[in-house]
Order: C-alpha cells, then structure tokens, then sequence
C-alpha cells in the first residue's frame, strides 16, 4: 500500500512538471517579439507634392505597424502600406513590426530621393548671325538638378541633343533656339536664343556703261552697290582684260564682244549673277 501511494506521489510530480513547462512554452510563444518587417515596396524616387504608396508583406506575429516618413513628408498607419504627400526632403521611409510585446529589433528602410524641377538655363552661347544650312553648335552651362535636356529649333533647322550642347544643321528662316533643363520630375522654363539667317545678297541691278575714256583704251563698266555684299565677282567675255571685286571694273576689249557678268558676295556665298550682252 505505501509503495502504491509513493508511485502515485511521483507520477503526480511528473505530470505536474509536465504540465508547467507545457504551460510555459504557451507563454514563451506568446510573448515573442514580431518579426523585422520585409523589403518595402515603393519609388525610390519622387516630386514634391506628389502622393506616393509604400507596402510590406505582413510580418510575423505583428498585429500594427509603426511607419516612419522623411522630414517634412505628411502620411501615417498602422498597416502593412501607407500613403505620403511628399515633401521637399530626401530621407528614409521605414517601418517596424508591433505586438501586445514590444516592438521589432530591427526597422526595414527604403532610401527616397526627392527631385526638384530644374532652374532655367544660363545664356546660350553661339553665333547669333549664321549662314544657311551650314553646321553650328550652341551650348549652356549644366544645370543642378538636370538629368536632360530639351532643344527646341527654327522652323526648318534640324539636330537633335539631350545634353548641355547642340550640334545643328541651320535652315533657311531666322528664328529662336530655345533649351529647357529636366529631371524626373519635369522640365523647368525655357531659355531663349534669337538666331538670324545671314540672307544671301541680292541679284545686282543693270550693268551700265561709263562714259569711255579719253584714250579710248579701255571701258568702265559699273552697278549700284548691293546691300549685305562685301565684294563682287566679274566675268568678262574671252579675250577680255580686266580685274574687280567692287561695284565697277575697267575692261581692256578683246577681238569679239560676247556677255559680261557680276555677282554680289557675303560671307555666306553669291548671288545669280546680272549679265551685260557687248559686242
């Protein structure tokens, strides 16, 4: 009988300390801390003002969340995603797990970089006078912020860049090159360049015939000057002599008559020429 009652004792004891660890386990699970919330989803970069989303997946044993935003950015929860109005500050968006325990070891931080739309560009450098489809480059010192650029060109001009520079082919009409600098966010105001076509001189008026020389030796031949033209080219008929690149030419006459033409000349090339049939 007594060692009946010592058995009982003993498995009593047993199941008693069963139980208590049991018990204590139960209580070990509840009171575990939530996990570090996982990677965060969301655009790494944003504009001022705009409304950006960042989520999680849910994190183990967390029953809320606890959502940090950069300065000056405006949003709260206690989910697993939140809803910012972004500010004008780049910074961390993080977040950590809760529970009826404490919070999680760790926060999960995604890094946001804010853009702001780039300022106008400086003054445009290059030749404000050109010539007709010719080659040119026009340039801008780099803006802060700006990730590109913007050329926009005369009517009829061509080239295409996205950098702080141009290379162009010029057109027939005068206009303004304008240049905006851009980034994710936008591009700012424009900057302005007016650009004019250097026109070629006109066709020169009616070759006339001075009055011939006392000696008879050669003749004068003259037109009116030519607005825009820096010099003009004579021709004379075979076996002609004479030399110009003003308004008039002496001609020593050859054997046989034949046309006399002029041009008017620029920087940028010549006109048709004018043409004087003599005998």
């Amino acid at each position: 009988m007594r060692k009946s009652l010592i058995v009982l004792f003993i498995f009593a004891l047993i199941n008693s300390v069963s139980n208590a660890q049991v018990a204590g386990n139960k209580d070990t699970a509840n009171d575990a801390l939530p996990a570090v919330p996982n990677k965060i989803t969301g655009k790494t970069q944003a504009c001022p003002g705009n409304i950006q989303t960042y989520t999680i997946e849910p994190a183990k044993n967390a029953t809320s969340y606890s959502w940090t935003l950069p300065h000056g950015w405006a949003g709260t929860s206690t989910t697993t995603s939140i809803t910012a109005t972004v500010g004008s500050n780049s910074g961390n968006v993080s977040v950590c797990s809760i529970n009826s325990t404490g919070i999680s070891k760790l926060s999960r931080v995604l890094v946001v970089s804010v853009s702001i739309i780039p300022d106008k560009p400086g003054a445009i450098k290059g030749d404000s006078l050109v010539c007709g489809g010719v080659s040119k480059t026009y340039s801008i010192s780099p803006v802060a912020g700006a990730t590109f650029y913007t050329w926009t060109l005369p009517s009829g001009w061509t080239g295409t860049s996205t950098t702080t520079s141009i290379t162009l082919t010029t057109g027939a009409k005068s206009g303004n090159i304008m240049v905006t600098a851009g980034n994710y966010c936008g591009s700012g105001v424009a900057q302005s360049f007016a650009a004019a076509i250097n026109p070629l001189p006109d066709v020169p008026g009616k070759i006339t015939l001075d009055a011939t020389p006392p000696d008879g030796n050669y003749k004068i031949y003259t037109i009116e000057t030519i607005k825009g033209a820096s010099s003009y080219t004579w021709t004379l008929p075979l076996g002609w002599i004479g030399n110009s690149t003003t308004t008039s030419i002496k001609a020593v006459p050859g054997s046989r008559g034949g046309t006399i033409t002029v041009k008017a000349n620029n920087v940028c090339g010549s006109s048709d020429a004018s043409k004087l049939v003599v005998p």
